[in-house]
């Protein structure tokens, strides 16, 4: 009777554990089959102190494996103490490019000149950006019309293409 008994237990207990290897393997096997998709932040504002100081704001953040898309983008960043806006309906960055790419009505905007155009990647580690759309560039006195154009951040230089510039 006794052997039975312990015969029943050892059984059991077996049987609970085979359960529970089992259990643990189908849980594993579903935790492996979640596939990421996105991360969302909706009406934020990202306030960065670096070499310069910069803030960006939008309504929507989406973070995806290798891109982040930000809609709409408006980033003031301070160059010498001045600020410099830049606004586009649209941004997307690629993480592995370092690639920013503005999107729909970019408007770059300093205390002396403002430049429009629809389209403008910016490369974020050699500091240049450039657009094969139309460009209008305007200053105090002068309007100057592009089609596309080259910017060199570290050396302040902006080349445009096919120009017209209008004197007031």
């Amino acid at each position: 009777m006794k052997s039975k008994v312990l015969t029943t237990i050892i059984l059991f207990v077996g049987a609970v554990f085979l359960f529970d290897l089992i259990n643990s393997v189908l849980t594993q096997q579903k935790i492996s089959n979640i596939k990421y998709s996105y991360q969302e932040i909706r009406d934020f504002t990202i306030i960065g102190k670096t070499d310069t100081d910069y803030y960006l704001e939008g309504e929507v953040l989406k973070e995806f494996r290798d891109k982040i898309y930000i809609k709409p983008f408006n980033l003031t960043y301070f160059k010498n103490s001045k600020p410099i806006f830049i606004n586009s309906k649209k941004g997307i960055y690629f993480k592995e490019k370092k690639l920013l790419k503005l999107i729909e009505d970019v408007v770059i905007k300093t205390n002396d000149i403002k430049m429009l155009t629809e389209r403008l990647s910016i490369y974020t580690q050699n500091n240049t950006a450039e657009t094969k759309n139309d460009v209008l560039i305007t200053g105090k006195r002068i309007k100057t019309y592009g089609n596309g154009a080259f910017i060199d951040m570290n050396k302040e230089e902006i080349n445009i293409y096919k120009v017209k510039s209008i004197f007031e």
